[in-house]
């Protein structure tokens, strides 16, 4: 793998700690798409400097000291139509976003490589294009 030439898009498992940090290394684009939320998935594995982009659901700690947990899309406002994902994250709709933020002048964006374990991942997976690749987590079927 060449510095720089994929992006890599990670369902934020834990277990890929090292995987991320290796790919980090490499130079590769790092981005995390997933319905959990930034609080337990990357602090807590000093990942911040690896990634160029976190999308995840937002959380906040309450006047009591609770960890909130929002939805990522206002699915109060508006419906997205994506009968596969969960109706606060629609990471087919997320990927999409990503893929044309990392178009360059009019061209394909880079390859990218979706890691997933889970429903709305299938969803992400419908959006890649031809020379992408999904990988599912093993005994996780997508």
């Amino acid at each position: 793998m060449r510095k720089g030439q994929m992006t890599l898009l990670c369902a934020a498992q834990l277990n890929f700690a090292s995987a991320i940090k290796l790919a980090h290394a490499f130079g590769c684009d790092l981005r995390v798409l997933s319905a959990a939320n930034e609080f337990f998935i990357l602090k807590h594995h000093g990942l911040m400097d690896c990634l160029s982009e976190i999308n995840t659901n937002p959380c906040i700690i309450d006047e009591q000291g609770r960890l909130r947990i929002l939805p990522y899309h206002d699915f109060h406002s508006s419906s997205y139509g994506c009968t596969i994902c969960p109706p606060s994250m629609c990471k087919g709709l997320i990927l999409e976003k990503i893929q044309a933020s990392v178009a360059t002048d009019g061209k394909k964006h880079k390859q990218l490589i979706y890691v997933g374990d889970g429903a709305p991942d299938f969803c992400a997976g419908l959006k890649l294009d031809e020379g992408d690749f999904l990988m599912a987590r093993r005994d996780f079927p997508i």
